[in-house]
């Protein structure tokens, strides 16, 4: 399995409405994409982060590039600060402690 981790820093509080209205179609995505195995979310203020699992590198590039998520990746730049991924190869999702050790690591 893939296990894709995502962090998103927002330039202001005030871009999280422009987050939020792009993550309600991102989600709706994720639910009906039969190769996403699952996923998390969580976040506050400006720090918000997603895991999501994966069959294999392939489905997960296949839904990053389609839809909801290609159109919120163009407008990344105007609400993000900062932008991390991080893959990892392991069946289960990590604790979200370890997820963003892991992804502010280096």
């Amino acid at each position: 399995m893939i296990i894709s981790i995502t962090y998103i820093q927002l330039k202001s509080p005030w871009k999280f409405f422009k987050l939020a209205n792009y993550a309600r179609f991102i989600l709706k995505q994720l639910k009906s994409d039969p190769n996403c195995k699952g996923y998390k979310q969580r976040g506050i203020w400006k720090d918000h982060y997603t895991m999501s699992k994966w069959e294999n590198e392939a489905e997960m590039l296949s839904f990053v590039r389609s839809g909801a998520h290609a159109k919120a990746m163009k407008i990344s730049r105007d609400i993000a600060a900062e932008l991390k991924f991080k893959r990892l190869t392991q069946e289960e999702f990590p604790s979200w402690k370890e997820a963003k050790q892991l992804i502010h690591a280096h």
